[in-house]
């Protein structure tokens, strides 16, 4: 997943006009936005072995700037199979400072680099276990006009996760607290109000 997000990133870049500074036009255009996603999240490390991937939807509120400098709330919901333990319930709410990026060839293709700063609580359908924690991390993604106001917008998404408890039983350290990596691959519509 480092090396996809890596990778995407670095095409990103490569086709970003030095003109990103300019104005934004569809896709993203400056104001308020608000976008519904789906995708596939994964927890991993050795304290989330026995942990699935999972499907989850995601809903959130954004603003953008003439400069193409966006913030993203959001809320994220997935639930995941845990083996001989039940399910898990993670539950999001995060913060998303973006840049989308200008194409010099496109107005209707935006790609984009930015951070997350997550909130996350997890719970066990088996047995009422939850912790708390945080996953910081980074994004990258593209933004395409399909019809105005509307976009398609797809990202990935990778962080590292600390909370505050052990929600799964069974491998992973010795110590109370359990730590991993989040990450997530996701699409949906983005529909901007201006």
């Amino acid at each position: 997943m480092r090396r996809t997000l890596s990778c995407l990133a670095t095409v990103v870049v490569g086709l970003a006009s030095p003109a990103a500074a300019q104005a934004q036009e569809y896709p993203a255009p400056a104001g308020l936005g608000f976008g519904l996603n789906v995708g596939y999240v994964e927890l991993s490390g050795q304290d989330f072995d026995l942990v699935g991937s999972g499907v989850g939807v995601e809903a959130t509120g954004r603003y953008t700037w003439e400069s193409g400098f966006q913030v993203l709330l959001g809320v994220q919901y997935s639930s995941h199979t845990v083996i001989d333990q039940g399910d898990l319930t993670v539950i999001a709410v995060s913060a998303d400072p973006r840049y989308v990026l200008r194409l010099f060839n496109s107005d209707r293709l935006a790609p984009f680099l930015g951070g997350r700063v997550s909130y996350v609580y997890q719970s066990l359908s088996d047995g009422g276990e939850s912790a708390n924690g945080f996953v910081i991390g980074g994004e990258v993604g593209f933004i395409f006009e399909f019809l105005p106001p509307v976009a398609i917008e797809a990202s990935g998404y990778f962080g590292g996760l600390l909370l505050d408890g052990r929600v799964v039983e069974g491998v992973g350290s010795s110590s109370g607290n359990a730590s991993g990596t989040m990450g997530s691959a996701r699409i949906g519509v983005l529909i901007s109000l201006h």
